[in-house]
């Protein structure tokens, strides 16, 4: 038995290797621009991940309320929203960098209007720069629609793995890093610094990016309907081609059916996120040294399975997306309920840690299936009009988190969110897995 043990072990350790070569293979294989992409989303992902564990604790010293704090996120989602559908279009028109480079840069107005609010003291200027940061999620959305079309689709689980890496090993211990700043310099000081920070970090690479990225995207469609400036006619072409859009998705009963498990997943996190901190430093009142030493932890146990769980889980079963997200989904409710049961700093970080085991696997499955069941050619309107309804849908889950942790019991959000993770599961296990993967 020990030997077979072992046997296992060596095997187990060889696959993964195995699959670490190919990621690595499979990273060096993309084309310059992809790689280049990757790269300067660092200039977002590393000075952010310094403030987000603070933002709310910064939010509620200047004076704003949980539930002013959810009407911010809820003023994020309304501005994604009113824009998402030009956005697409001219996405699916014009190509992706231009639209990605522009909404990515809203970036530094929400910076530099969250470091003025500390500047003043008012804490009104948050629903501006909620404004500002509802734009630059648009540019998220086609970031990551460009990363998945740069390769092909039975790659695309590893290649969402790889592009996860790049971001997730250099901003480890930068939750760590922030903390330092803000218990040096004090809560509103120490943010603001990181703010500005970020705001000039953001400038330097839209340059970049300006300068040396190429759209790997060429449109099919440049018939007249399509050329020329952005004028009334384009924006109603707009209009119609949106209005396609959900005809092919009314059409689609199984593409539907994986949009429910990501908006019900979206809506429940949307509930809990802005409050996590809150409720670790208010209602548990636990040092907030915990939120630098909490992400550095679950952000190694979450490169661990990456590496050593989902590189050879998703190589043997990747075909199967489908029923990779459904078995690994399940963890999401297990994990929030041992959060709710939590009382310390271990109790936390092994809720958190099994949060990671599924959503290393999870997200970049779900990401590939996305991915794979819409065609090209309308994957630029149908991505930015399925992240306009998700955010109409889920404008009230902010608010509600909000009012549930401040009037009715901290412990209510999450509650919740168990609820709706539950629902998750129900909508994925009714999908189907694709017969055909789109390019």
């Amino acid at each position: 038995m020990p030997q077979e043990d072992a046997h296992s072990v060596k095997q187990t350790v060889f696959t993964s290797w195995k699959m670490l070569i190919g990621i690595k293979d499979s990273f060096s294989s993309l084309k310059w621009e992809t790689k280049f992409l990757c790269i300067t989303s660092l200039f977002w992902g590393v000075p952010g991940s310094m403030t987000a564990q603070f933002l709310s604790l910064y939010m509620t010293e200047l004076g704003a309320t949980p539930t002013n704090i959810g009407s911010f996120s809820t003023i994020t989602l309304l501005a994604s929203a009113l824009f998402l559908p030009i956005a697409g279009y001219l996405a699916d028109t014009y190509g992706r960098k231009w639209v990605m480079i522009c909404f990515d840069g809203c970036r530094i107005g929400t910076d530099l209007i969250q470091a003025w609010a500390g500047f003043t003291g008012d804490w009104r200027f948050f629903f501006l720069s909620s404004f500002f940061q509802g734009l630059q999620n648009i540019g998220g959305t086609f970031f990551n629609l460009m990363t998945m079309e740069s390769v092909p689709p039975a790659q695309r689980s590893h290649a969402f793995i790889a592009f996860r890496l790049s971001w997730i090993i250099p901003t480890i211990f930068m939750p760590s890093l922030g903390y330092v700043v803000v218990s040096s310099f004090g809560l509103v000081y120490g943010i603001r610094i990181l703010l500005i920070i970020s705001a000039v970090s953001v400038i330097t690479a839209s340059f970049l990016r300006i300068h040396y990225l190429k759209d790997p995207y060429k449109s099919s469609k440049r018939d007249p309907g399509y050329g020329g400036g952005l004028t009334f006619g384009r924006i109603r072409n707009a209009g119609s081609e949106e209005l396609d859009a959900i005809k092919w998705l009314g059409r689609n009963s199984n593409v539907v059916k994986v949009w429910l498990f990501m908006i019900t997943e979206t809506f429940a996190l949307n509930v809990t996120t802005r409050y996590t901190t809150l409720y670790i430093t208010t209602y548990l009142c636990l040092d907030p040294v915990v939120l630098a030493i909490l992400p550095a932890i679950s952000t190694t146990v979450t490169l661990a399975m990456m590496l050593f769980v989902a590189t050879p889980y998703l190589a043997h079963r990747g075909e199967k997306l489908r029923r990779t997200i459904l078995i690994t989904s399940i963890i999401a409710p297990t994990s929030s309920i041992l959060f709710l049961l939590a009382t310390n700093l271990l109790d936390l970080t092994v809720s958190q840690s099994l949060h990671n085991v599924g959503s290393s696997i999870y997200d970049p499955a779900a990401n590939a299936l996305w991915t794979n069941i819409i065609p090209r050619e309308r994957r630029g309107r149908i991505f930015a009009l399925s992240t306009l309804i998700k955010n109409i849908v889920i404008l009230p889950a902010p608010v509600l988190g909000g009012y549930v942790f401040e009037w009715i019991d901290p412990r209510g959000p999450f509650f919740i969110l168990v609820a709706l993770e539950c629902l998750a599961v129900v909508a994925i296990a009714s999908a189907k897995e694709p017969r055909n993967q789109e390019i």
